[in-house]
């Protein structure tokens, strides 16, 4: 999907955010002992630059839009029947994936001490 399209796919609700984690899961195979190209591609250092500011410029064109904007909160915004309050849901690989995440923030955290 090209960009233009999928930032008026996103806008007319056709897609959610859960569709970009989706697509990374069958972009970037488990490849265990062995660096398949498709991985090399996705950590080659040019692609993240550009993959990072293709996705801050789609960020910056939904938020502009406050239609766009509602739209984006309601696929990652749940709100819990029983107690009330409002969460954030984000799709994630798996729970070891979070933990590694917060693994780094922490580390990143407790050297800035």
């Amino acid at each position: 999907m090209k960009y233009r399209e999928f930032i008026a796919a996103l806008e007319q609700g056709k897609i959610t955010s859960a569709y970009l984690f989706e697509e990374e899961e069958d972009r970037v195979p488990v490849v265990s002992g062995e660096t398949s190209e498709e991985t090399q591609v996705m950590t080659d250092p040019q692609v993240l630059i550009k993959n990072g500011l293709n996705f801050f410029t789609g960020l910056t064109k939904i938020l502009g839009n406050p239609e766009a904007t509602r739209k984006l909160v309601s696929t990652i915004v749940a709100r819990d029947e029983k107690d009330g309050k409002t969460y954030l849901k984000l799709p994630v690989e798996s729970e070891k994936a979070v933990e590694n995440v917060l693994g780094l923030i922490g580390n990143l955290m407790k050297n800035l001490n």
